[in-house]
């Protein structure tokens, strides 16, 4: 634990305190996070590195953060050349980054943000990559605190639908291009 005087603190979970994890997704059940936030999930890479939660709290507000922390000395060309352990963090492969109560107002973002810095720079952590949820939208949340830049797009279809619905929903080069294979006789 740890963070400035007058502000919250925070706490780091490893995939070794599952289920503190998982209590701590249950306190953001209503903004539905889905696999990308889950244990199971970022453990599934603990190839590329170690899973971590970072959980900042703030009176009635916490946010947390899953990421996988990765040392920078593996890579090729790098091995042996610091002085030093460095690190990043990135989102596992997919989407994720922080998800708040919805209590957490700007002042708890900002607060968080320099809380996580502290625990980067006092752990090593000198680079991070976010890849946002899409559908969470939780990208606008940060967007004061980092530089986001948009380098895919995202398409979802809302299978609740009818067939007829979500036909109609493509742009007319989209369905051109669904219905092509299969008068190639591709299936």
């Amino acid at each position: 634990m740890g963070c400035v005087q007058r502000m919250g603190h925070y706490n780091v979970l490893g995939l070794q305190d599952r289920e503190q994890w998982v209590l701590e997704l249950e306190c953001l059940k209503d903004l539905s996070p889905d696999i990308h936030y889950r244990p199971e999930y970022c453990g599934l890479f603990k190839d590329m590195g170690e899973a971590r939660l970072f959980i900042y709290r703030e009176g009635t507000a916490s946010v947390i953060y899953p990421f996988l922390l990765r040392k920078v000395n593996l890579i090729p060309g790098l091995e042996g050349k610091l002085k030093q352990d460095l690190y990043d963090i990135t989102t596992p492969y997919g989407y994720g980054g922080p998800l708040a109560t919805p209590a957490a107002g700007e002042k708890v973002w900002s607060n968080f943000c320099r809380c996580l810095t502290e625990y980067c720079k006092g752990n090593g952590i000198i680079t991070e990559f976010i890849r946002f949820h899409p559908l969470l939208g939780n990208h606008h949340l940060l967007r004061r605190q980092v530089v986001i830049d948009r380098v895919s797009s995202v398409v979802f279809v809302d299978l609740k639908m009818s067939d007829e619905e979500i036909w109609s929903g493509y742009e007319r080069n989209n369905r051109k291009n669904i219905k092509n294979p299969t008068v190639k006789g591709w299936r």
